[in-house]
């Protein structure tokens, strides 16, 4: 696939970035460094090759996503400077298809005349004159100041980005209760022809976690009037989608990121969870100085494709060393609700899109020469292992699944399931998307093998072509 840095002349820093060189000589420099560990980032063998990884360093959450001139574009965190932090600079990404992106320039860096340390996720909205609006958490140097919601207005093709720092967003003037300094993660959305804010990571002085909720006051989307508590919870990275009838919160509270499928009242505001359940399993540690993180599918972007259809992508980590970059995006998923109420999601259709021609089936027990790019879909009855030796390891019986270790409950039996594997990721839908799993994995390589054991199997399996 074209990850921005290919052989289809589409790379970020060398043939994009010289229109913009020299109007920001911070981000020139930045773009500078990041350009010169591309070529250490590509002699990775375990590095992705059908999801998008960054071109260099580290990539954080992803954000932002939105059908936008009829492409689509979606946001994403990166550490520009030599130094480790947690993200620090927004990048874009460009899509016609969710599946192949093309990099953008520079979004947005610290500015070092406000002091920041880094920018936390933003959102994005197109106001009613068809110009761009985001909103970014701001976190300064000095931690014993509060963070601040900075609105930055965005060009017409939405690359250059201009910050309007006296409409900040403050813990002084946003008219809510006094929270601790770690509210963060704004994201808008639309209901009964109306612009609302939620922020996540709010707590009150005497402990209580909440998500409170903001109308705009007009059509600037400058000026935002509190509205009260949405929901009674705490997490990082809201999203707050409508499916049909129904609404779905998703956040992640620094554990397997959740969400909960119910009603928004637009009149009091408030969002009433019917049902809830875990998005997707594969977290494992949050991560510190010592020990990088590794939360698989976190940090999530949920939004409506040009289609009209509810889709969802999340930022994965947890690669075993990777030289010269780290993290990816997922492969994106459509979102559905079931009859019973629980929240799904699979693989959109333009994910087969990557299959080779040939399948090749298979049933009962079974050794499948894969390779390290394949697509695998089958049926079972009762216990199931599927092992992929020293990459992943899954176990189906009665009772549990247990993938790579890590125990995910269900109610009913299982019996189909669907395995999408690049060298160094592993995503996985058990039902249809009632169940997911994603993971990064040690890489597999070209001789790589998948032995299948149990009952009643049968199945397919396709390579991917990157």
């Amino acid at each position: 696939m074209d990850h921005g840095i290919g052989k289809s002349g589409n790379v970020p820093f060398t043939d994009i970035w010289p229109k913009y060189k020299g109007t920001d000589r911070a981000m020139a420099l930045a773009t500078e460094y990041v350009r010169s560990r591309i070529p250490i980032a590509l002699r990775d063998p375990g590095r992705p090759r059908c999801h998008f990884a960054p071109p260099a360093q580290a990539m954080l959450d992803v954000w932002g996503g939105m059908c936008f001139n009829g492409t689509h574009r979606l946001f994403y965190d990166l550490n520009l400077l030599p130094e480790k932090r947690m993200g620090g600079s927004f990048m874009q990404l460009e899509s016609d298809d969710l599946i192949h992106w093309r990099q953008l320039p520079v979004s947005l860096m610290p500015s070092a005349e406000r002091g920041e340390l880094r920018l936390n996720d933003g959102c994005v909205l197109i106001r009613q004159d068809g110009t761009p609006l985001m909103y970014y958490t701001s976190v300064f140097f000095d931690e014993s100041l509060p963070r601040e919601h900075v609105p930055v207005l965005g060009s017409s093709d939405m690359l250059h980005w201009t910050r309007l720092e006296d409409k900040a967003i403050t813990l002084e003037n946003h008219g809510g209760p006094h929270y601790q300094g770690g509210w963060s993660d704004v994201f808008f959305f639309e209901a009964a022809g109306r612009n609302f804010m939620i922020i996540s990571k709010c707590v009150t002085l005497d402990g209580k976690a909440q998500i409170p909720v903001y109308e705009a006051e007009d059509a600037s989307c400058l000026n935002w009037k509190y509205r009260g508590v949405f929901f009674e919870d705490n997490g990082e990275v809201l999203n707050f989608i409508q499916i049909e009838e129904k609404w779905v919160l998703i956040y992640c509270p620094y554990e397997k990121p959740v969400w909960h499928v119910g009603s928004f009242d637009p009149d009091n505001c408030r969002f009433t969870s019917e049902k809830s359940g875990i998005l997707s399993y594969g977290y494992r540690w949050q991560g510190d100085a010592n020990i990088p993180m590794s939360r698989g599918f976190y940090a999530t972007s949920a939004f409506y494709d040009r289609d009209g259809m509810p889709v969802i992508i999340g930022w994965m980590s947890g690669f075993r060393s990777p030289e010269g970059w780290d993290g990816c995006i997922s492969f994106p998923r459509t979102l559905s609700i079931a009859n019973d109420g629980t929240l799904c999601m699979m693989p959109t259709p333009a994910v087969a899109t990557l299959r080779a021609p040939e399948e090749e089936t298979f049933t009962g027990e079974s050794r499948l020469c894969t390779g390290p790019l394949f697509d695998l879909e089958m049926t079972f009855d009762g216990e199931v292992v599927i092992n992929g030796h020293n990459a992943f390891l899954i176990q189906i019986d009665i009772q549990k699944v247990v993938c790579n270790g890590i125990r995910i409950p269900f109610a009913k039996p299982l019996s189909k399931l669907r395995l999408l594997a690049d060298v160094s990721v592993i995503e996985l839908f058990f039902e249809d998307g009632r169940l997911c799993f994603s993971e990064a994995i040690p890489p597999m390589n070209n001789d790589f093998t998948v032995d299948i054991t149990g009952n009643g199997i049968v199945g397919c399996f396709y390579r991917l072509r990157r």
